[in-house]
């Protein structure tokens, strides 16, 4: 007797099904966030993707665009299209790359620096804010878990 493989379904999952899914939990965070971050950085035109890539230049001084998408989990074609706008928006530059003639890395412009800077203190203040249900302890445990997590799917791509 063929044994039934306790994941596959043969008809859509219920709802409680789909809302015991950790994933799905992340997923409905993750847009509620984007959504609200996306809505803080609309006067600067910038979106939460292009946000971080300005704080992890501003984090780095300079940095090759194969770390900054290391470091953002994109692809190198995603992060050469935003760093290409933030390059036109005068937000960051192309400078020669230490040790290597025909690579370049990125740095932040004086006014990149400038945004970077003032847009931590909204993200600090959106993170209060979105997070405030949970106590401080809570706020505590669950960095330490998304953090570990990070690490770990890190080392994975990596690999």
């Amino acid at each position: 007797m063929q044994q039934e493989d306790p994941t596959s379904f043969t008809q859509m999952p219920s709802k409680a099904q789909m809302d015991a899914l950790t994933i799905v939990r992340l997923r409905q965070l993750s847009n509620y966030l984007s959504q609200s971050f996306s809505r803080s950085l609309a006067d600067s035109g910038l979106n939460p993707p292009e946000w971080l890539a300005l704080r992890l230049m501003h984090e780095a001084g300079q940095l090759p665009p194969s770390q900054l998408a290391e470091s953002m989990a994109t692809s190198r074609g995603a992060t050469s299209k935003l760093t290409e706008k933030l390059v036109r928006r005068g937000l960051a530059q192309r400078v020669p790359s230490d040790g290597d003639r025909r690579g370049h890395a990125l740095r932040l412009t004086a006014e990149g620096e400038r945004l970077a800077i003032a847009l931590f203190d909204l993200a600090l203040s959106l993170d209060d804010s979105f997070f405030d249900p949970l106590g401080a302890e809570d706020r505590h445990h669950l960095h330490g878990l998304l953090s570990r997590l990070v690490r770990h799917h890190h080392r994975i791509q990596s690999a």
